[in-house]
């Protein structure tokens, strides 16, 4: 913890603001440290892992790594930034090109330091990216689409 979360949290608790867990009700994270790629396959650096020790909170990847109301992606450049918002917005463009038009486009970005690419041949991790980076009113209706029932027509 450095000085700023320390004087952050010291100005919560002033305001009578106590930090909860951000955890969703599955206990998949909503705040990430790293860029989708990394997220999704758990790629952490020795930091992240002593602390995440430290605190006794597993790391997740794979399916349990995000949750569907994620926030939050850091360490992105903004290339990177301006790209998942494209592939969150263009959802069937996506899922219709091949892995290598995915890659090329992917690799073809200006990456921070901490990003990663995901690798033209790895499906596995391509097919979470376009699970998870979803618009959020279509991840809302298809949660919901099953508790809601067809409006009746009026006579």
């Amino acid at each position: 913890m450095n000085a700023r979360d320390v004087g952050v949290t010291t100005c919560f608790l002033s305001a009578g603001m106590e930090a909860n867990k951000s955890t969703d009700n599955l206990g998949r994270q909503r705040f990430h440290i790293y860029n989708p790629t990394r997220t999704v396959k758990g790629t952490v650096d020795g930091w992240v892992s002593e602390y995440s020790a430290l605190i006794n909170e597993p790391i997740h990847k794979g399916r349990d790594c995000c949750s569907a109301n994620s926030i939050t992606f850091h360490y992105m450049e903004g290339p990177e930034v301006e790209f998942v918002d494209n592939v969150i917005l263009h959802q069937d463009e996506w899922k219709n090109i091949t892995s290598q038009q995915r890659n090329k486009r992917w690799s073809n970005l200006k990456l921070g330091g901490y990003s990663e690419a995901p690798e033209a041949n790895d499906m596995q991790t391509w097919r979470l990216l376009l699970e998870f980076l979803q618009p959020p009113l279509d991840r809302f209706v298809r949660k919901h689409a099953a508790t809601v029932s067809p409006a009746s027509p009026k006579s």
